[in-house]
């Protein structure tokens, strides 16, 4: 029981971890920090591979970042990437989002 305990509360320190860091890259984004974002969202996607419930969520963040670079053919392989993850998860509203994020960038980058 108290491994159990322990594992779940690693778990929950590494989401904490992950997700903050998503919004540290988010924050630099939006500062017009771009470099430093597009380092955060890999710094998460790192830390991601013990724990993958917010894997999605980076790529999708990353993607977004490039787009705003003009490197729509990288974003779109971001979203793609998290459009894999999605679908595995089942939930709509995410998909539907990765989708028009993907249509999005169709459209702005002539691909």
């Amino acid at each position: 029981m108290a491994i159990e305990s322990l594992q779940i509360a690693i778990t929950l320190g590494e989401s904490k971890q992950i997700n903050n860091v998503i919004r540290l890259g988010e924050a630099l984004k939006y500062d017009g920090q771009h470099e430093q974002a597009l380092n955060k969202f890999d710094e998460a996607i790192e830390l991601c591979v013990n724990n993958t419930t917010f894997l999605d969520f980076a790529f999708q963040h990353k993607g977004k970042c490039l787009l705003e670079l003009g490197q729509t053919s990288l974003a779109v392989d971001y979203f793609r990437k998290a459009m894999q993850i999605r679908l595995i998860k089942g939930d709509q509203s995410l998909i539907d989002s990765t989708q028009k994020a993907i249509d999005f960038t169709y459209l702005q980058g002539g691909i």
